[in-house]
């Protein structure tokens, strides 16, 4: 994929390129929303939370929109430890006050993207195999050490996503950025109780990507 950087999408250009289609991706615009308060300072848009990397704890946040950069806006948030509460499509807020804010419910974005890729794989499965699955997904089990397990393979999984997202950036891919930051400081924070977490960042990740002529 070539990608021209600082260049205006001329006429000339365009038919230079002969494209077969154009898509118009120029990015977008937070909707303006005509609630009373939305001017004050404690309202941010997703540019100044994520961009800025807005720095906030222990608050109770209402985000407004569902979709993917709602999501990605409510698990930043959720990070620093606030309590994060969504609400996507506006109904309860057509009144045009903030008493709608009441009606919304908290939600936690990494619980709902789990449980619905559970079901979906869970549907793949032969009838036969089902239960089985579903019993290790979803049973509550009392046992300490397998509960134990399960954190170190959700930590397993959290380290997959950020060897995904050095990789990325290595390749020059600085979409990623925000994403490998997020999640070293979810894997950071997994780490106080989980020291094979620390072992791994310490010991395995540094030399991740080297040569063998670099490692030696």
């Amino acid at each position: 994929i070539r990608v021209h950087l600082n260049t205006a999408a001329t006429k000339e250009m365009i038919e230079d390129l002969k494209p077969y289609a154009i898509v118009m991706a120029a990015g977008s615009n937070e909707a303006k929303i005509p609630i009373p308060g939305l001017d004050g300072e404690n309202v941010k848009d997703v540019r100044s939370v994520l961009r800025d990397k807005l720095q906030v704890s222990g608050k109770n946040i209402v985000v407004l929109g569902g979709g993917m950069t709602g999501l990605e806006t409510a698990r930043f948030l959720k990070q620093q430890g606030n309590k994060v509460v969504g609400e996507n499509g506006l109904p309860a807020l057509s009144t045009g006050t903030m008493k709608g804010v009441a009606q919304l419910q908290a939600f936690d974005p990494y619980r709902e993207v789990e449980a619905a890729a559970e079901d979906h794989l869970l549907q793949r499965l032969p009838e036969d195999l089902r239960p089985v699955y579903e019993e290790i997904f979803r049973q509550d089990t009392e046992d300490e050490d397998e509960r134990y397990m399960r954190r170190l393979v959700k930590a397993a999984d959290k380290l997959s996503a950020l060897i995904k997202c050095m990789e990325e950036e290595n390749s020059g891919n600085r979409e990623f950025r925000t994403a490998k930051e997020s999640t070293l400081r979810s894997i950071e924070k997994m780490a106080e109780d989980l020291p094979e977490l620390t072992d791994f960042l310490t010991e395995f990740l540094p030399p991740y990507g080297r040569t063998l002529d670099e490692l030696g």
